[in-house]
């Protein structure tokens, strides 16, 4: 489909969104939903692994299907209390044609924003605690 000017709309390409990123903090407790940017269609595999190399275990998995727009969102379900401030862990997005997207050293544990509304005047005033 082409907009008003005529030009096609570029596929996006397989990615994490910026979320999923090494060393990355997920929080303990809640659900994890996985999200990414693919060609509309295209089925994505996410599987968040923990352990050591060469024999990671698969802790948690889900599919997703790109929509229109090329985004997708897999929910892996929550993530087990038991993981309580506990890591490395890795986040690989696969496709069926093989193109692989990775995070790693990823931990788990609680995250808290914390703001100073009155005082912040830039992005970079936020700050973020983990536990």
């Amino acid at each position: 489909m082409a907009p008003a000017g005529g030009a096609p709309v570029a596929a996006k390409p397989f990615r994490l969104h910026g979320y999923f990123r090494d060393g990355a903090v997920l929080q303990q407790g809640q659900p994890l939903n996985v999200r990414g940017f693919a060609p509309a269609g295209t089925r994505v595999t996410v599987t968040l692994l923990g352990g050591q190399v060469p024999t990671p275990s698969q802790l948690l998995a889900a599919v997703a299907v790109a929509n229109a727009a090329g985004q997708w969102m897999a929910a892996l379900g929550t993530l087990n209390p038991a993981l309580a401030a506990s890591g490395p862990y890795s986040l690989q997005a696969a496709t069926a044609g093989g193109d692989v997207a990775t995070a790693q050293n990823l931990l788990v544990g609680q995250v808290y924003l914390v703001s100073a509304a009155l005082f912040c005047r830039t992005a970079s005033d936020f700050v973020v605690l983990t536990s």
